[in-house]
């Protein structure tokens, strides 16, 4: 985590509060953080308002008692403005009979040529110059305004980028045959078909522990446990809640765990630790009507299986055609740590999982 962006005061300046009450609710990389009271007593005052993107040790407000006066705080960023506009002022000041210049000559001549008139430009540049990066957003702010992505979405962006460029993401697939898995569905109607894959490819991975492994900084390192990671859309973007040492649970504790991961995901009250430490994601766009897609490794991870949707099909088998119900299995894995082969017996180990009677 390196920034932060204020969602939502919760509490005007000015206003009592007790202890372990909410007073600000904040978006970080992952999840929002409603942060809490330090103590019983009054929120003198609020620098950083709904909106501002924090960096790391930003102060957001000033809590103490009543009649205490708040400190002023100068971020680093208003200390180098104001040292670079002095700096600027001084040297502009030294030119005799010369006011000081709003724009510089590139951004003059770029807002003539597009007939930008310069009075409603915004300078970011030293002592609020107009630079040309200035004008031409302004040149694009006419045609398309557009939004900026929520830190959840650029995070994820950041991540799903490196990934791609980091690793040697290569995708494999299988199909299985769902029939045992179907009929459990019917017996036990909590037990969701994502549950069934959590237990089979848990079962898989205590087989194969090098794809429950992360690898980072050029190390391979072998996890004690399983963390599933479930990919789950939610009305704040993609979030991924981690079934911790789910090798331990049985398929009915899976799916009550899961099920409140889900939930909470979706409800936006996810904590921190809910989202950490997974060692191995399952991605199931099955509900969505996907047959198939090819998933993307969520480092320091080295394997992601994606799942698609369950769909009767005609299968030979011995000569003789019979439909059976069947699932598109999607294992992308980093060529960097197993090759090929291993990967093809891994996905083949799921396949022979979800065949048989998965505990």
């Amino acid at each position: 985590m390196k920034e932060a962006t204020v969602v939502k005061w919760l509490r005007a300046e000015g206003e009592s509060i007790s202890k372990g009450e909410p007073v600000v609710e904040v978006e970080t990389e992952k999840i929002n953080v409603e942060i809490e009271a330090p103590e019983t007593g009054i929120l003198l005052k609020i620098y950083s308002p709904q909106g501002k993107v924090c960096a790391i040790a930003d102060p957001l407000g000033a809590f103490g008692k009543l009649g205490e006066v708040p400190p002023e705080f100068v971020s680093g960023e208003q200390k180098a403005r104001a040292t670079a506009t002095h700096e600027i002022n001084m040297e502009l000041g030294s030119l005799p009979g010369r006011e000081m210049p709003l724009a510089s000559p590139a951004a003059k001549k770029f807002a003539a040529e597009h007939g930008i008139d310069l009075g409603g430009v915004r300078g970011s540049g030293p002592g609020g110059r107009i630079v040309l990066e200035d004008v031409s957003e302004k040149v694009l702010q006419a045609t398309d305004p557009g939004e900026p992505l929520t830190l959840k979405r650029r995070t994820i962006a950041d991540r799903l980028s490196r990934s791609f460029h980091d690793s040697v993401p290569v995708t494999i697939m299988m199909e299985a045959e769902m029939t045992r898995a179907v009929a459990l569905r019917k017996v036990a109607a909590d037990i969701s078909f994502t549950d069934i894959l959590v237990k089979a490819v848990c079962n898989c991975l205590l087989r194969k522990p090098i794809f429950n492994a992360t690898f980072e900084n050029g190390l391979v390192k072998k996890q004690r446990s399983i963390n599933i990671s479930l990919a789950v859309s939610s009305p704040e973007g993609l979030l991924v809640p981690v079934i911790k040492e789910a090798e331990k649970l049985p398929i009915e504790e899976i799916s009550r765990v899961s099920r409140k991961l889900v939930s909470d995901a979706r409800a936006g009250d996810l904590d921190v630790t809910s989202v950490e430490g997974g060692t191995f994601t399952i991605s199931n766009l099955g509900m969505y009507g996907v047959d198939s897609f090819t998933p993307i490794i969520n480092p320091p991870q080295i394997a992601v299986l994606g799942v698609g949707r369950i769909v009767d099909r005609p299968i030979a088998t011995g000569g003789q055609l019979d439909v059976k119900p069947m699932i598109s299995l999607c294992l992308t894995f980093d060529h960097r740590v197993v090759d090929g082969t291993e990967a093809a017996e891994f996905l083949k180990d799921i396949k022979h999982e979800l065949e048989q009677e998965v505990h």
